[in-house]
This record gives structure tokens, C-alpha cells and sequence, in this order.
């Protein structure tokens, strides 16, 4: 059994990541705010909605650092297997769905 050396995670990636998040929510709610008011009389609807998927993001990031991309390489084939059934799937007319004249969207809601 080999040993995997852990390396500790890089934190300096993580704040500048979070501080692009940052910047990038306050830049949709600049450029949104208004015509939220005006067409859905809640003019931090697209931020807080922004937010909820910003940290989503930062959470599944945190956790990903976490786990040591070594001991990922056993699912390798399944991982795989997963994109070229995924692939395959937008081919199918009940879950592809047509846009701007090409085939490249999984319908999934």
C-alpha cells in the first residue's frame, strides 16, 4: 500500500477565491437591482439568489480541499463512465433539449 504525502490546503487560493465571489455578487447586485425592482418589486432578488449559489460554491470548494485528489484515482472509470453516459443523454430527445440550433442541453427541471 503506498503512502499518500497530504499536502496542507492552499488558503491563499481560497481567499482569493472568495474575494472574486465577493466582488462578482456585488457587481450582480449593482447591475441587477434595478430592474429587479421594477419588473419583481424586490430589488435583491438576483442577489440573494446569487448568494445562495455563491455559497453553495465556496462550501463545495472548502470540501473539496479537503479531500486528497490521490484517493480519487479508484473511481477514475467510474467517473468516466458517468460523462459518456452524460453525453450520450443530451443525444436522447426526452433529456436533450435543442438550443440555438444544436443539441446541447441536459433538460433536468
Amino acid at each position: 500500500m503506498e503512502i499518500l504525502h497530504r499536502r496542507t490546503p492552499d488558503y491563499g487560493l481560497f481567499a482569493v477565491v472568495v474575494a472574486l465571489v465577493a466582488i462578482g455578487v456585488v457587481m450582480i447586485y449593482s447591475a441587477s437591482s434595478i430592474v429587479a425592482q421594477e419588473q419583481l418589486r424586490d430589488s435583491a432578488f438576483f442577489l440573494k439568489r446569487q448568494l445562495t449559489w455563491a455559497a453553495l460554491g465556496i462550501v463545495a470548494m472548502a470540501v473539496a480541499m479537503r479531500v486528497h485528489y490521490q484517493k480519487l484515482r479508484r473511481y477514475t472509470f467510474v467517473f468516466l463512465l458517468m460523462a459518456v453516459v452524460f453525453m450520450i443523454m443530451v443525444l436522447v430527445p426526452p433529456f436533450g433539449r435543442m438550443a440555438g440550433g444544436a443539441r446541447r442541453w441536459l433538460t433536468l427541471g
